[in-house]
């Protein structure tokens, strides 16, 4: 755990506290730190969105709602069949 001084009050405190301990000053580096990792987490996050977008999309133009359309048209099919005794 790295120490700095506070530009404050003069006080070394951790690098990782979000505030001097002692006067409340704002810790830069944390900051900085935070929003380091922010940006990260967002940027990870936007990448798995245009992924499930691509595959969303292949799976679109592959004839994936074709199959899926076919598979409840039968299902119905053979719900309304037996429902009315049709053979």
């Amino acid at each position: 755990m790295a120490l700095m001084t506070c530009t404050e009050c003069g006080k070394e405190i951790s690098e990782k506290c979000k505030a001097c301990l002692n006067c409340g000053e704002p810790n830069e580096v944390y900051r900085k730190n935070e929003n380091k990792r922010q940006t990260k987490l967002l940027f990870i996050r936007l990448l798995l969105l245009a992924v499930t977008f691509i595959g969303i999309m292949f799976f679109i133009n592959s004839g994936g709602f074709e199959w899926v359309g076919n598979a409840l048209g039968n299902l119905m099919t053979n719900i309304l069949f037996e429902a009315f005794g049709i053979s």
